[in-house]
């Protein structure tokens, strides 16, 4: 969920709950993958069984500038299985430019009288602390970027923005791919056009990051 999905009033976003992403996403198979959620009932932010060649992988998804008690339930379940990777999703992270977003450019902000957290900080006190996470997906700025940072584990963890919104057409055609060779311990990242059927021919939209460690 994102910055579009709440209801508004004079720019400014008076109420989390005014969101119908729980409504829009709360299907059966969906739920039946859930082994975690935030608020009971709801989607905006929960952790998802998945697997990636026998392996878990689950995905978290967080809200948009998630509360400090999100971040703290997150960093708990993170901690709670150290045997399970995870990919970590939320809305704003990276700007156009591939820098994480700061509290002076943090579009969460918009949020009237509510606590919220800027990307900046999902680092500080949540990715950099936790191994497993491998790596953390976002949208919102831009269009294509990618940025590496080491953990307090000294690995570098990939933080990955793809956002089609400002492109033409909606979108273009354009969609990334993640190929994860069975052999291999990287997941090869291209930027595809499905339209003319061809790759990107900017180097930064072609990429790689190891996800076995």
């Amino acid at each position: 969920p994102g910055n579009h999905d709440y209801s508004y009033s004079n720019g400014y976003i008076k109420n989390r709950y005014s969101t119908l992403f729980s409504q829009y996403t709360s299907f059966d198979n969906v739920n039946q993958l859930v082994v975690d959620r935030y608020e009971e009932g709801r989607m905006e932010n929960i952790i998802v069984r998945n697997e990636i060649h026998g392996q878990r992988y689950d995905i978290i998804s967080l809200e948009f500038g998630p509360r400090p008690e999100v971040l703290q339930w997150v960093f708990n379940h993170v901690q709670s299985n150290p045997d399970i990777k995870y990919i970590l999703m939320t809305h704003e992270y990276l700007n156009s430019k591939g820098q994480r977003v700061t509290q002076g450019s943090n579009s969460a902000s918009q949020f009237v009288n509510q606590a919220h957290t800027t990307p900046e900080q999902l680092w500080q006190y949540l990715v950099r602390y936790n191994n497993n996470i491998v790596c953390v997906l976002c949208g919102h700025n831009g269009f294509s970027r990618h940025s590496y940072d080491q953990n307090d584990y000294g690995r570098d963890v990939a933080q990955i923005l793809f956002n089609l919104q400002y492109q033409p057409n909606g979108g273009d055609g354009w969609v990334q791919i993640w190929e994860f060779p069975k052999y291999g311990d990287n997941v090869n990242v291209d930027t595809y056009n499905t339209i003319t059927r061809q790759y990107h021919s900017e180097s930064h939209h072609s990429f790689r990051f190891k996800y076995k460690y």
